[in-house]
């Protein structure tokens, strides 16, 4: 099947990294493999930046905490 869209999976943390978030990946991976998208792992915030981010169709923050981004990253 070809894929529908893609997406970016983020999960960065500046403070408690939950023992969760490589569980919440693995769903989501089966997720995208089930509904044939295409999903994207990252959790270096220097991915966001409209060059990349021009990429995907829709990001997921997967419990991320504290100041993730800066502020250009933010726009």
């Amino acid at each position: 099947k070809a894929q529908q869209f893609k997406v970016l999976l983020y999960t960065k943390t500046a403070g408690f990294h939950h023992s969760s978030i490589h569980e919440g990946v693995i769903a989501m991976r089966r997720l995208a493999e089930r509904h044939s998208f295409s999903l994207e792992w990252h959790e270096d915030a220097n991915i966001f930046n409209e060059k990349k981010l021009a990429e995907f169709q829709a990001v997921v923050f997967l419990n991320t905490t504290g100041d993730i981004l800066n502020a250009d990253q933010q726009k």
